[in-house]
């Protein structure tokens, strides 16, 4: 065999700079999507929130804290989408399959981070509470697989042009942020509590 043969036989391998430009792409994908996803999901936990209030017999109002679900929707929303881009290709099945997979891995990191110890409100009626949040975690999941197969088709790979430096660029710090806020808010204190 030739070494002619043997190249038509090698895989074709990608230069390390085209590698990188094409992780560069499906991370921001991952923000694109958990911003959109993560919205969505934060409007949907206040909706669950307030259907738990009215179950219960409290007043729902309108505060800040609306405010900040949806601020924590929209960073862990970028935190899951890199987390889907990430571990995607490990994940069995179709698109459906995929989502509902990443739902339930969603609702077990929801269920660490955010339900230990639970919320009063959630004590009060944690049927319903279970169920709706469960729900929507199981359709963020879909979603968002959902969002990250459309977007990776249209998402051009990153250019030495200013408008695409730029957009990268803030993808980029997005994504950065969201990371150092999930690490310093939710990470960090389950950690030093087991560790108490």
């Amino acid at each position: 065999m030739s070494t002619e043969d043997n190249k038509a036989l090698m895989p074709v391998q990608r230069a390390p700079a085209e590698r990188w430009r094409e992780r560069l792409r499906l991370a921001c994908v991952g923000v694109l999507a958990g911003l959109v996803v993560g919205l969505v999901a934060g409007v949907g936990a206040r909706l669950v929130m307030r259907l738990i209030a009215l179950a219960i017999g409290s007043v729902p109002v309108f505060t800040l804290a609306t405010l900040n679900l949806l601020g924590v929707g929209l960073s862990r929303g970028i935190v899951a989408g890199l987390l889907l881009v990430a571990i995607r290709k490990y994940l069995p099945g179709s698109t459906l399959t995929k989502g509902l997979a990443f739902g339930v891995l969603l609702l077990l990191l929801f269920a660490l981070l955010f339900l230990l110890p639970p919320p009063p409100e959630l004590l009060a009626a944690p049927l319903l509470g279970g169920v709706l949040f469960t729900v929507l975690c199981l359709l963020a999941g879909i979603a968002l697989v959902m969002v990250v197969a459309w977007l990776e088709h249209f998402l051009p790979a990153p250019q030495l042009r200013l408008p695409s430096i730029l957009g990268y660029g803030v993808l980029t710090l997005l994504a950065g942020g969201s990371v150092l806020l999930f690490l310093a808010n939710d990470v960090a204190p389950l950690v030093t509590g087991l560790l108490r």
